[in-house]
């Protein structure tokens, strides 16, 4: 992964140094608990965010600090993962959102050398949809990623608070839309 000269857990334990934990509900264990179970989930949603390996690095460390800071108000209505990946996603969309944030995508293909052999078609398939899920809009990217991810389109409405029709028919313009890129 780019950007990986930090473990979650020495990130984790930069901002928990940082951060005033006197006022806080939750310990220390219990953040590391959650980061131990469900980092997978903040990096590999960084990751789809990520225009580079410093975006990445930033992105995770915005995400690990909301998911701190939120963590004392969970109160478990909804499975912990889910509940990750909605304080994740929010993040990394508000991420773009800050004044001054890079809205120009790199290709993907810097980050991934996912080319094993020059020439070969699926690989170079590969590649080209890295770089078209690049240049969607954050809100299409999260949409996208959760369905690639296996989450039901119910799931998918939870965790974005869209209308379940909604998320069907954005969910098939994404898809158009990146098949009529992929093909052209």
């Amino acid at each position: 992964m780019p950007g990986a000269g930090f473990s979650l857990l020495e990130l984790a334990m930069q901002i928990l140094q940082a951060a005033d934990t006197s006022s806080r509900e939750c310990d220390e264990e219990c953040f590391h608990r959650v980061i131990s179970e469900y980092g997978h989930i903040v990096n590999r949603i960084c990751y789809t965010f990520a225009s580079s390996g410093d975006d990445f690095d930033d992105l995770r460390q915005d995400a690990l600090l909301s998911i701190w800071r939120a963590l004392p108000g969970f109160r478990g209505e909804c499975a912990t993962g889910t509940w990750i990946y909605r304080v994740t996603i929010n993040s990394c969309v508000s991420f773009f959102r800050k004044p001054g944030a890079k809205t120009d995508y790199v290709s993907l293909s810097s980050l991934l050398n996912i080319s094993g052999e020059s020439g070969c078609d699926d690989s170079d398939n590969i590649v080209r949809l890295h770089e078209q899920i690049a240049r969607l809009p954050e809100q299409d990217k999260a949409l996208l990623l959760l369905w690639l991810d296996g989450l039901s389109y119910n799931d998918i409405a939870e965790l974005m608070g869209f209308p379940i029709n909604t998320i069907a028919s954005r969910l098939h313009r994404v898809k158009e839309k990146l098949k009529s890129r992929l093909c052209n």
